[in-house]
């Protein structure tokens, strides 16, 4: 029997770093956004969706790492 709270403190670390992340990993692309259009991009919607899936693709890939990458898994290989 595999004992997934071995490793339960990394996991719950990367969810932290994750949240984080998701958060403030905006600000920085906005930035960039600025300074090379002077501009938000044209459409409100299309900037909101397009943030809003970086947010969501940032809080899966840490959640990847929780619970795939950090040993045991808690998906089987």
């Amino acid at each position: 029997m595999i004992d997934f709270k071995t490793n339960l403190r990394k996991r719950i670390i990367y969810i932290i770093i994750g949240i984080v992340v998701s958060y403030l990993g905006v600000i920085p692309l906005s930035l960039l956004f600025y300074q090379l259009q002077s501009r938000e991009l044209s459409d409100p919607v299309a900037t909101y969706l397009f943030y809003e899936s970086f947010r969501i693709g940032i809080m899966i890939l840490f959640l990847y790492f929780a619970f795939v990458h950090v040993k045991p898994s808690f998906i089987p290989t």
